[in-house]
């Protein structure tokens, strides 16, 4: 995992406190925009799926199955393997 920023952890310290991305913007003086901008940054330095998988990985917590994308029925049918009579 690259190293985060200074801010980038900050932003993610706010999150983890329950602040939402407008308050996140206030607290810190900047855009909420901006703030959007060092969630993508912090997702893609951390590859999280989402900004509470991000927290987590931060935190070094498991995140709950809900925070978790849905993955397709077909992603996962396709997936299994194939059982001689069965299809």
């Amino acid at each position: 995992m690259t190293l985060l920023s200074k801010r980038e952890l900050e932003i993610i310290g706010l999150a983890a406190d329950g602040f939402a991305d407008k308050e996140i913007a206030v607290r810190c003086g900047i855009t909420i925009a901006t703030v959007g901008t060092y969630w993508s940054r912090i997702r893609s330095k951390t590859n999280a799926l989402s900004r509470t998988h991000a927290v987590c990985i931060c935190l070094g917590v498991r995140p709950p199955i809900q925070s978790m994308p849905a993955v397709s029925y077909h992603a996962v049918v396709r997936s299994r393997p194939v059982t001689p009579g069965r299809r």
